[in-house]
């Protein structure tokens, strides 16, 4: 717990440019976890279409999707025991966790000042070939090497917003473009790992105890199999 009394992170990240948001929360009750993401993500970067989150109460309760349902937001859920399915997300969280391990004090309780920071740093994402920045706001962030850098000169204000559109949709095209690239070799690579196991009668196998707690085993067995079906279903004894 912080020195504010925060205790929780809410992670928001975009699929497209990979923009992340991080805020701290006091509490992870369902009212707080919805008035965040309507006070942080909606309020400052307008309605999403659609979001995606795991299968925790605060975001499977009724007060989460009735503020999707007003907004007409699409919402969908991570399958559970499959946390690869949002797994961009997951290795948010571990980099997020190194870096406030590196930078917050020895008594671990300032973490929350150092949330926008880490925000801020991520550089050239190599899916998609921009920063996460770059594709939002439509230019480049100054960085302290870059304050020097003479910019273009830019005469009114239509030119201005010319420029910005022209540069958001041609970072978007390009950022989609690899994006699909990167998420298609991705699928090839898992596609040519995956091996389907074939039971045979006799077999010994573990089941998996989905009513386990944290504490528990997570496997029951070993069983014996004594009966295939043609169909696919087993029979365990």
């Amino acid at each position: 717990m912080t020195e504010e009394g925060y205790k929780y992170i809410l992670i928001c990240r975009d699929s497209l440019c990979k923009y992340l948001l991080a805020i701290p929360m006091i509490t992870q009750t369902a009212g707080e976890v919805a008035l965040t993401f309507l006070r942080y993500v909606i309020l400052h970067y307008c309605i999403p279409n659609s979001i995606v989150t795991d299968q925790g109460s605060q975001f499977m309760c009724d007060i989460f999707k009735r503020l999707c349902r007003l907004l007409k937001i699409r919402k969908l859920n991570t399958t559970a025991y499959h946390p690869e399915i949002n797994a961009a997300l997951e290795r948010t969280h571990k980099t997020m966790t190194e870096y406030s391990r590196c930078f917050c004090n020895s008594r671990n309780n300032d973490w929350d000042k150092w949330l926008p920071f880490a925000c801020l740093h991520y550089t050239t994402h190599t899916m998609t070939k921009y920063t996460p920045y770059e594709i939002v706001f439509g230019r480049k962030v100054n960085l302290p090497g870059q304050l020097q850098q003479r910019t273009a000169p830019l005469y009114n204000y239509d030119d201005i917003v010319h420029d910005v559109k022209q540069k958001l949709q041609i970072c978007h095209e390009i950022a989609r473009a690899n994006l699909m690239k990167s998420k298609q070799r991705r699928v090839a690579q898992q596609s040519s790992k995956v091996n389907m196991l074939i039971f045979n009668k006799g077999d010994k196998v573990l089941l998996r105890n989905e009513k386990a707690g944290k504490l528990y085993s997570l496997w029951a067995g070993p069983c014996t199999i004594y009966e295939v079906d043609p169909s696919g279903s087993t029979g365990i004894i």
